[in-house]
């Protein structure tokens, strides 16, 4: 019987809003020639090879690479395709052929960063791996010719159902669920024993092996399998030093065998499995594995699912290295963890732990001297302040879900204008629909700031009831002409030709399905009766809908034009679910994406943990 089921992974993933940017993973540089070749001399008489590897390693630069040598910002989905790669990625299979040497040039930059997803290409890519370790176990260490393994910085192991449904045809979908109950457990059970018997043991055999990946430094696990304590252990005697456990599933809950894994950043999502009958928690593990990394660990994201509550006990670990730390939803059973991670030298926190243990400790913690960013999900409380106010020094603050009102605006910005000199980057939620004009005033008083981002209202799905007025915000914001970045986000609109349209009992409904309604003005529609109207006369949605969709785009645009005149410093903003951006040595604002977006991961990453 199959040491696992099958059957979780080809359920599917709902995503909820559309937040497309910003999630790219940038791929690790390649490592130089002599690296991938393992101190081998070039067999080439080519002139590319008498090169310093340094240039060498230019050849492959990626055009992130060459705008930073350049001294030019990298600016993500938005301009990459401006600056030519000197070597296209379409070019690196007619290098290959070249001669060997050139093959594992090519072969640097193609298997940098690999992703097994059970395709066809993931499983030859394994098979490679393994006679590479069966050759290098019977010469010394050595393979016999370079080696696809040295080329590999990043593994990502990310399973896709369908190269699960294509390999075993089995699906969650009429036709499968109408075979005779024997014949489709039968598939499943010989699926699941090719899956979890035979595959996944062949990936822990390559991750963990030294020999196999004497270069791998990142591990990416985004896949729902459950694994097994060996794997955990596996990779602990790794050469990994950046993980990722993205929702990675176990079956019982164990303590990591090694008391030292000298991993620099952690990404800590582990849950347990999903049978009710095992009762599993997790706080064995990710204890142990904080133990395990604690004298090396620079930066932890750490988040918790289920109801595991988490301590260190007597023997509290000292992370002496660590410089940003993120936790989400863990629940403690003391202070003993934040005791040892909220740290004097800790420059970044983000906090989103609800429970009065977190609350009496943060009361209490007073002034952390080296944090510069502190992003915390709620401000509901007068006591939620106390942490806030007694670290003055900070450079970047950000409510990131839900903040009151009177809490903000008699509390919170006034403070922040008297005491926070330092402050550049600001992010507020508020849970009412609307901001005041006093709040604004508190804001504008901010002289220092580079980043502004607010938001109100709902916070997630097709409700938007912050009805926006911009003319306000404008005459308020202009006085900080230090503003590098502007965001608005759950903002909605309506335009004075649209009420027409509509009885006066219907406005709100109108302004919170703005972005679902699609409502053309009559002006715009009665300018495009041609578009909007097919030949039968019918109004023709899809048409509407993209005419809708450009004149938003025109109104945001002008709109974000008014702001960038007041504010010349400004070089991106975001309202209007459309990111916009100032190319350089231009006054005019332009559209970074040609969709609407709600860029939630862009909003996460710039106000919160991200660079600025």
């Amino acid at each position: 019987m199959a040491t696992g089921d099958i059957t979780h992974l080809l359920m599917p993933m709902f995503g909820g809003s559309k937040d497309e940017y910003g999630k790219d993973v940038v791929p690790p540089d390649p490592l130089l020639f002599d690296r991938v070749n393992e101190g081998r001399l070039p067999l080439s008489r080519s002139a590319l090879f008498k090169l310093p590897l340094e240039i060498l390693g230019m050849v492959l630069q990626t055009s992130r690479d060459i705008l930073q040598l350049n001294g030019l910002p990298y600016p993500g989905n938005a301009d990459c395709g401006l600056l030519q790669q000197y070597l296209p990625t379409s070019s690196l299979p007619t290098l290959a052929l070249v001669s060997p040497d050139c093959r594992q040039l090519a072969r640097s930059r193609q298997f940098c960063s690999v992703q097994f997803d059970y395709s066809n290409s993931t499983l030859g890519i394994i098979r490679q791996l393994l006679q590479e370790g069966r050759e290098r176990a019977a010469n010394g260490g050595s393979t016999l010719t370079p080696s696809l393994g040295a080329c590999i910085r990043r593994v990502q192991i990310a399973t896709n159902s369908s190269f699960i449904v294509r390999r075993h045809n089995i699906a969650l979908d009429e036709k499968f669920m109408a075979l005779e109950p024997d014949t489709r457990q039968r598939m499943l059970d010989d699926a699941s024993a090719i899956f979890y018997d035979l595959y996944m043991p062949a990936i822990e055999t390559v991750i963990a092996s030294k020999a196999v990946l004497p270069h791998l430094e990142l591990l990416d696990s985004e896949d729902i399998s459950l694994f097994p304590p060996s794997f955990f252990n596996g990779l602990a005697c790794s050469t990994i030093r950046h993980l990722k456990l993205f929702r990675t599933g176990i079956r019982n809950d164990f303590e990591l065998q090694s008391s030292q894994w000298p991993l620099q950043t952690l990404h800590l999502e582990v849950v347990a499995s999903l049978d009710l009958r095992s009762m599993t928690t997790t706080s064995r593990l990710c204890i142990s594995i904080l133990r395990a990394c604690s004298s090396t660990l620079r930066s932890l994201t750490w988040e918790s699912m289920d109801e595991t509550r988490f301590s260190f006990g007597t023997a509290v670990p000292r992370f002496d290295k660590l410089l940003h730390a993120r936790f989400e939803g863990c629940l403690l059973v003391d202070s003993t963890v934040l005791k040892a991670l909220i740290r004097d030298g800790l420059e970044t926190l983000a906090l989103h732990i609800d429970d009065r243990s977190t609350a009496d400790f943060f009361k209490s913690r007073g002034t952390v001297p080296s944090l510069k960013t502190l992003v915390v999900p709620f401000l509901k409380e007068l006591e939620s302040l106390d942490f806030v106010m007694a670290n003055p020094q900070l450079s970047k603050f950000n409510v990131s879900y839900d903040g009151a009102a009177n809490l903000i605006e008699s509390q919170l910005l006034p403070n922040l204008s008297k005491s926070f000199s330092n402050l550049t980057s600001l992010g507020l939620v508020w849970s009412e629909n609307s901001i005041s004009e006093t709040a604004l005033r508190h804001i504008s008083s901010l002289s220092t700031l580079q980043q502004l981002h607010l938001s109100a209202g709902h916070r997630f799905g097709w409700r938007h009831d912050w009805l926006i007025d911009h003319i306000l915000m404008r005459k308020h914001l202009s006085r900080l002409q230090g503003l590098h970045k502007l965001a608005f986000s759950r903002d909605t609109y309506v335009r004075d030709a649209q009420l027409a349209q509509v009885h006066a009992g219907q406005h709100h409904f109108e302004v919170e399905h703005y972005y679902e309604l699609k409502l053309l003005p009559d002006d715009v529609k009665n300018d495009n009766l041609e578009t909007v109207y097919d030949d039968s006369g019918d109004y023709d949605k899809a048409a509407g809908d993209r005419l809708w969709e450009e004149w938003h785009r025109d109104c945001v645009l002008e709109e974000a034009q008014e702001y960038k005149n007041i504010l010349p410093r400004l070089t991106w903003l975001y309202f209007g679910q459309i990111q916009m951006h100032v190319p350089h040595g231009q006054a005019s604002v332009e559209p970074l994406h040609p969709e609407r977006d709600d860029s939630l991961m862009i909003l996460l990453t710039t106000f919160g943990m991200g660079e600025d």
